[in-house]
């Protein structure tokens, strides 16, 4: 059964950092002159968010440092969600970073993702035959990957897509899938950061393993 990735992330947990350095001004010594911000950017004391015609979106948060793609480099090892991760932990100066995040957001279309969850994942008993009605299931999955771990979040839901075929884009039904790869640093330095952060491609093709055997024909 076929799947694409709507997004990847790389999500820094720090301490000691200003998200109001977040604003594409400070941004322009690390971002392509070409790319246009898009979407109003947003630059406060508690928050800023700032987002590129390229797909690539920072975030900054109290606590939490976030790159997201969502081009079609998303789901590739030349993706911009990795590149651009070192250079915007040191833009922002955290004094520690405590973990890193790699993460994928990934659509197995289905007509009926509850139907699809359910035939796959949940055995027949009592909690899904009359008088119980089962409308829907979330499924939760946790994997160590020494150091570190793996959740994946699986849900029926619908995800705005532009497909090759269309006009403009529309919304696709499937199984929306969020598979976390988080690590806690043991020095919390940018070093240590950067290490994991270079593991990217590893873990695209850990998330793509995953995802084939729980959805493969």
């Amino acid at each position: 059964m076929p799947f694409e990735f709507v997004n990847s992330a790389v999500v820094a947990l720090v301490e000691d950092v200003r998200p109001a350095v977040l604003h594409p001004s400070s941004l322009e010594r690390i971002v392509p002159s070409e790319w246009q911000v898009v979407e109003g950017p947003v630059s406060t004391p508690p928050f800023a968010y700032v987002k590129y015609s390229s797909g690539l979106s920072l975030t900054a948060e109290m606590g939490k440092l976030m790159v997201v793609d969502e081009s079609d480099l998303a789901g590739k090892e030349t993706s911009n969600s990795w590149a651009f991760a070192p250079k915007f932990l040191r833009l922002m100066a955290a004094a520690r970073i405590r973990a890193i995040g790699i993460n994928f957001a990934m659509l197995v279309q289905a007509d009926d993702p509850g139907r699809l969850l359910r035939s796959r994942f949940v055995v027949d008993g009592p909690w899904c035959q009359p008088p119980n009605k089962l409308e829907a299931v979330s499924l939760g999955f946790a994997y160590d990957l020494s150091p570190g771990v793996l959740r994946v979040q699986c849900d029926p839901g619908r995800v705005l897509r532009a497909l090759p075929t269309d006009l403009a884009p529309r919304l696709v039904t499937g199984v929306v899938l969020n598979l976390n790869f988080h690590v806690d640093l043991v020095s919390a330095t940018l070093d240590e950061a950067e290490v994991e952060i270079r593991r990217f491609s590893e873990r695209l093709k850990h998330a793509e393993r995953i995802v084939e055997s729980m959805f493969g024909d």
